[in-house]
């Protein structure tokens, strides 16, 4: 049976692309969607799992909606301040909820590899660059700060120029070598099927807060 989802963002960059590739694919049934002006969100009623790549203003209201009609929430809205991340906190004890600011697997490798190679050097100097096209507003990045986690003492560089779509890349510097690790997102698909991924990882779950790191496990023992 096909899962049924919706999408918060619907008529955006992410939104559109998440809606072409749920109409392509037989393993889903995209019902419909909302925009940052929508009020009556009874179509979650009927959602096995919605998606969120709307915009951060609209964040709280979108992620209260999910859990009055008790709906799963893919969560890929970046920029989100510290009352955000609180509610969403709280809100993962009512419902099940997967939050990533990069749905690429590849990303959710970097960031694996990352951190074990921060636990092999950590008196490196570490290093980040994070480049993005010049319309993409949180800077550093989503990504760049969840790798920043993985290498805590790592510095942070944001480049934002032309139609960059996202190429990260993470530096250790030593006085005998140099590690690079790096990522490069050739279309905006890969986040989409990431989405898409985790809905359907996201199904059935038990109330809590996932990520790509659950996904990655999930695949990786399976």
């Amino acid at each position: 049976m096909a899962l049924k989802i919706v999408v918060f963002g619907i008529s955006g960059k992410m939104g559109e692309i998440v809606k072409k590739l749920a109409h392509e694919d037989p393993q889903f049934e995209l019902l419909g969607g909302f925009n940052q002006n929508s009020s009556d969100f009874t179509l979650l009623e009927k959602a096995d799992v919605a998606i969120d790549f709307s915009l951060p203003e609209a964040f709280q209201k979108n992620l209260l909606a999910a859990k009055k009609h008790s709906t799963p929430l893919v969560i890929g809205t970046t920029g989100l301040l510290q009352s955000d991340h609180d509610l969403l906190h709280k809100v993962s004890h009512d419902i099940p909820l997967f939050q990533a600011a990069n749905f690429s697997l590849g990303m959710a490798l970097l960031k694996n590899l990352s951190q074990k190679a921060y636990k092999m050097f950590p008196n490196s100097n570490a290093s980040i660059t994070d480049k993005h096209h010049v319309q993409k507003k949180d800077s550093p990045s989503g990504s760049a700060l969840e790798l920043k986690e993985c290498v805590p003492h790592a510095t942070i560089s944001s480049i934002r120029k032309g139609e960059e779509i996202g190429e990260h890349q993470v530096f250790f510097e030593l006085p005998e070598e140099r590690i690079k690790l790096s990522h490069t997102a050739l279309s905006r698909d890969v986040f989409a099927k990431g989405a898409l991924r985790a809905a359907v990882f996201l199904e059935g779950k038990e109330p809590s807060l996932y990520s790509m790191k659950d996904l990655l496990e999930h695949m990786l023992c399976t």
